[in-house]
Parts: structure tokens; C-alpha cells; sequence
């Protein structure tokens, strides 16, 4: 274990850094107020549907809204096929 605790710890670290600039660049359009037309069609054909994947993709946008920061870190601290 010795042997590979570094390159595990940053395999761990690359990640966890991957995940923040969408997080961050969706926070500041948020504070300006901007809003993104094809996401908000995208909820709007999840709110419509009522498969799985959908209620799914509608909870984790409600649990993130929910938790900010701390949602998204997570929901990625696990592979998530459905967050990712």
C-alpha cells in the first residue's frame, strides 16, 4: 500500500479539483442572474417525464440547490452515472 498511497492521493485530489470550475462557472452565472435556455429546457422535459433517469437527474438539481457546495462535493464523492 505504501507503494501507491501517493498516486492514489492524487488520482483523489485531480478529482475532487475536476469538479469544481463547472461549480464555480455555474455559481458566478448565477450571482449575474443569467440563466441557460437549454438547461432550463432540459429540466422542463424532466419535469414532463416520468421515467427513472428523470426523477433522478430532478432530484439531484433539487439537492444540490438544496446543499450548494457541500451537495455537489457529495454527490461527487461517489461514481454517480447519473450525476456525472
Amino acid at each position: 500500500m505504501a507503494k501507491v498511497w501517493p498516486q492514489c492521493f492524487l488520482w483523489g485530489l485531480g478529482t475532487a479539483i475536476g469538479e469544481l470550475p463547472p461549480y464555480l462557472v455555474s455559481k458566478a452565472a448565477r450571482l449575474a442572474g443569467q440563466r441557460s435556455g437549454e438547461f432550463e429546457a432540459e429540466i422542463e422535459a424532466a419535469r414532463a417525464s416520468t421515467d427513472v433517469f428523470s426523477r433522478l437527474k430532478l432530484w439531484a438539481m433539487d439537492f444540490t440547490q438544496k446543499h450548494g457546495f457541500v451537495g455537489v462535493l457529495l454527490l461527487a464523492g461517489w461514481p454517480n452515472a447519473a450525476f456525472d
